[in-house]
C-alpha cells in the first residue's frame, strides 16, 4: 500500500527542501500543489483527508511530477498553468512565469485608466498575456494591444485570450514598437527583460528554465528599458502614462532615464517586500511636437487625391457595370480640379504636415497629361524641407505605355491592382475583356523604368478568387527570386461605397490568407515602412521578397489612420467610408489664399473622429446607403 497523504507531504517536503534549498513551508506548499493536480482536489481537501492513500496510478503520476520538480523544473511548467491576479493562465517554457509581485504593475496600470469608457492600452513583451489580459478582464471597455517578438509566446497568449473569453485584446508579433508605427495609447505597460547578462541568478532556480530573451538585457540590464522609454513618447497620447517593472536595484537609474526623456510625474513604488518594483511617468502634451491632430490624436500625414472618376474597367467590388453603365453620368470636365488647383490645395495640406501624396481615381492614367501633375507635385517639399513622396495607384492597363514617363516626371512609387492571374477570373472580376498579360506587362515596364519597388494589390473575395492566393504568392515570389522588386499585398474585401453588394460572409480574412501562405513558406514579420502604414508586412525567410495583408474588416486600423482624401471635384473626406465631405473647390475658385485654405483643412481635421471600421457592426446598417463610392474618392 502507498503512503498516506500526510506521510507523502512529510517526507517529500523534506526532499524538495534539500534538493531546491526551499524553506520548510514553501517545500510543503509545492508538494501539496503537485498532489492537488494529481488528485484534482483543493488544498483544503488535502488538509482534511491526511489519512487517504493514493492508488497505484495516482502514485505513479505524482512520483513523475515530483521527480521533475526535484530536478529544478518550475511547478508552473510542470502543471502548465499559473494563477495571476485571480485568473488562471496557461504557461509554457516559451513564456515567463507570472509572479505575484508583478500584480503591483497591474494594480497601478488600472489606477491610470478609467473604470468605464474607451481607452487604449499597450502591453510590451506580453509573454503569456498575464498583464494584458488581467487589464482587459478588469476593464472590458478598454482596447488592449499585446505584443511580443516570440511567435511561440503569442500562441500561448492567444490560448489564454480564448480561455478567458476576452474580445477586447489584439495580439501582434512585434519587436517592441517595430510594428506599431503611428499607433498611440493612453497607457503603456511592460515587464521587460531587466537582468544583466552574466548575472549569476540566470543560472539559478526557476530562471534556468525560463526564456533567456525574456530575462536578460545587456551589460547593465537596462538595454530594453532604455529602448522602451525612448520610443514610448511617440506612442503615448497627451497625458498618457508609461509604467513598467524593473530590477530590485534599478529604480534610481530608471527614474533618471524617465526624467531625461522628458517624462513628468516620475515615480517608483515598492512591493510588499519593500523593494522598489515598478516605475513610470506621464507624457505631457507640452512635450510633444506641434502636430495637427484629430479628436483621436491622429496626425495628418497622408493625402490621397482622386484625379478622375472614370475608369476603363468595371471591377465588381468598385464600379459594378449595372450601376456604371453607358447611361451613367460622370463629372463634367469643368467640375474637376485642374492640375494647378490640385497643386495649390496640396501645398496647403503639406503645410499642415502631409509627407506623402498618392494619386488615384477612378483610373488616374486616364487623366490626360497626368505626368505634368506628377512633375509639379514632385517639385514640392515637406514642411521640414524634405522631398515629398509621390505615389500612384493604377489598374495597370495603361502602365506599360506610361511607366517611364511617370518615373521621369518624379513619381516615387507605383501600386498596381491585380486580383487574379487566371484570365477567366480576372475578366469576371474586372468585367472587361482585358487579358492578365496586359497588366503583367505594365508591372514589368514599371520595373524596367527603375521604380525601386512595385506593389501589387489583390482584393480577396471568398468564393470568387480566394483559391488563387497561393498562385499569386508563388508567381511574384518567383519573380523576386529572379531579381524582381515586387511586394504583393492581399486586401480583405471591403464594404466601400454603396453599390458593390458587400456581404460579411464574402470576406476572406487576413489571418486565413496568412495561414494559406505560411502553410507552404516560412514567413517572418517586418516592421512598417512609415507611420500609419495599414499593411501588416511579412517577408519570406528564404529571400523570396515580401508580402502584406490589409485587414480593414477583421483587423481595423482606424486608430492610426493618418489619411485625408481629396475627391475629383475638390471635396475633402477624412475617411474611406465617409458620408460627406468639405468643399474646398468653391473657396479656392472664389479667391481664398493659402492661409484661408489651410485653416479650412485644419479645422476639418481637428474635428475628425472617424473610426468606421472599428464600429462596423453598428455602422453598416446605419450609413451604408450614404457612403461615398470609392471610384469618386479614391481607394
Amino acid at each position: 500500500m502507498s503512503d498516506s497523504i500526510q506521510d507523502i507531504l512529510r517526507h517529500d517536503s523534506r526532499r524538495l527542501s534539500t534538493a531546491l534549498g526551499l524553506d520548510a513551508d514553501s517545500a510543503r506548499i509545492e508538494a501539496q500543489i503537485l498532489l492537488q493536480a494529481v488528485l484534482r482536489v483543493s488544498r483544503a481537501w488535502l488538509i482534511t483527508h491526511p489519512e487517504m492513500h493514493l492508488d497505484d496510478g495516482q502514485q505513479a503520476r505524482y512520483s513523475a511530477l515530483l521527480e521533475r520538480r526535484a530536478s529544478g523544473e518550475p511547478v508552473a511548467y510542470i502543471l502548465g498553468e499559473r494563477e495571476f491576479y485571480g485568473l488562471n493562465f496557461k504557461v509554457t517554457p516559451a513564456t515567463l512565469i507570472p509572479r505575484p509581485e508583478t500584480e503591483l504593475l497591474v494594480e497601478r496600470a488600472l489606477d491610470r485608466i478609467p473604470q468605464q469608457g474607451a481607452c487604449r492600452v499597450l502591453d510590451l513583451g506580453t509573454g503569456s498575456g498575464a498583464i494584458a489580459l488581467s487589464i482587459a478582464h478588469a476593464r472590458p471597455d478598454a482596447e488592449v494591444v499585446a505584443v511580443d517578438a516570440s511567435s511561440d509566446a503569442l500562441a500561448v497568449a492567444r490560448e489564454n485570450v480564448q480561455l478567458l473569453k476576452l474580445d477586447n485584446v489584439r495580439l501582434l508579433q512585434s519587436d517592441w514598437f517595430s510594428r506599431l508605427q503611428g499607433e498611440r495609447f493612453d497607457l503603456i505597460v511592460s515587464n521587460p527583460p531587466y537582468v544583466a547578462e552574466g548575472d549569476a541568478h540566470l543560472a539559478q532556480g526557476d530562471l534556468r528554465f525560463e526564456p533567456r530573451t525574456a530575462l536578460a538585457s545587456g551589460g547593465d540590464g537596462l538595454e530594453d528599458i532604455r529602448c522602451i522609454i525612448n520610443q514610448a513618447k511617440d506612442h503615448l497620447n497627451p497625458g498618457g502614462s508609461l509604467v513598467f517593472e524593473h530590477g530590485y536595484d534599478q529604480a534610481e537609474r530608471v527614474r533618471a532615464l524617465l526624467q531625461q526623456a522628458g517624462f513628468e510625474e516620475v515615480f517608483s513604488e515598492r512591493d510588499l517586500a519593500g523593494i522598489e518594483r515598478i516605475s513610470g511617468g506621464a507624457w505631457s502634451p507640452a512635450n510633444r511636437q506641434d502636430l495637427l491632430i484629430d479628436t483621436l490624436q491622429r496626425p495628418l500625414r497622408d493625402l490621397r487625391i482622386s484625379v478622375t472618376d472614370r475608369c476603363n474597367l468595371r471591377c465588381t467590388y468598385c464600379m459594378p457595370r449595372e450601376i456604371y453603365d453607358q447611361h451613367h453620368v460622370f463629372l463634367p470636365r469643368t467640375e474637376l480640379l485642374s492640375f494647378e488647383e490640385i497643386v495649390r490645395l496640396a501645398t496647403s495640406f503639406i503645410s499642415l504636415g502631409v509627407q506623402k501624396i498618392r494619386l488615384t481615381g477612378g483610373e488616374p492614367l486616364l487623366r490626360r497629361g497626368i505626368e505634368k501633375l506628377v512633375e509639379a507635385l514632385a517639385g514640392l517639399q515637406t514642411a521640414e524641407g524634405k522631398p515629398l513622396e509621390i505615389a500612384l495607384t493604377t489598374n495597370g492597363v495603361l502602365l506599360a505605355k506610361k511607366a517611364q514617363s511617370l518615373k521621369d516626371a518624379g513619381l516615387s512609387r507605383v501600386t498596381v491592382s491585380l486580383d487574379s492571374l487566371n484570365d477567366e477570373t480576372f475578366r469576371r472580376m474586372s468585367d472587361s475583356d482585358v487579358p492578365v498579360h496586359v497588366v503583367l506587362g505594365g508591372i514589368e515596364a514599371a520595373q524596367r523604368a527603375g521604380f525601386e519597388q512595385v506593389k501589387v494589390n489583390m482584393v480577396v473575395q471568398r468564393g470568387v478568387n480566394d483559391q488563387e492566393i497561393l498562385a499569386m504568392a508563388e508567381h511574384f515570389r518567383a519573380e523576386n527570386l529572379r531579381g524582381g522588386r515586387i511586394v504583393l499585398r492581399f486586401i480583405e474585401y471591403m464594404d466601400v461605397g454603396s453599390s458593390n453588394g458587400w456581404k460579411p460572409e464574402e470576406v476572406f480574412s487576413a489571418r486565413q490568407i496568412l495561414e494559406q501562405i505560411s502553410s507552404r513558406y516560412s514567413l517572418q514579420p517586418v516592421g512598417p515602412d512609415y507611420p500609419g502604414e495599414v499593411a501588416e508586412r511579412w517577408r519570406y525567410a528564404d529571400g523570396g521578397g515580401e508580402i502584406g495583408v490589409i485587414g480593414s474588416i477583421t483587423q481595423a486600423f482606424c486608430h492610426h489612420c493618418t489619411r485625408a482624401r481629396l475627391s475629383t471635384d475638390g471635396k475633402l473626406y477624412t475617411c474611406l467610408f465617409a458620408t460627406r465631405g468639405l468643399d474646398l473647390r468653391e473657396p479656392l475658385r472664389h479667391g481664398a489664399d493659402e492661409l484661408a485654405l489651410s485653416n479650412l483643412i485644419a479645422s476639418c481635421w481637428q474635428q475628425r473622429k472617424d473610426r468606421y471600421s472599428q464600429l462596423r457592426n453598428e455602422a453598416v446598417g446605419a450609413i451604408a446607403a450614404a457612403k461615398i463610392e470609392m471610384s469618386y474618392i479614391g481607394g
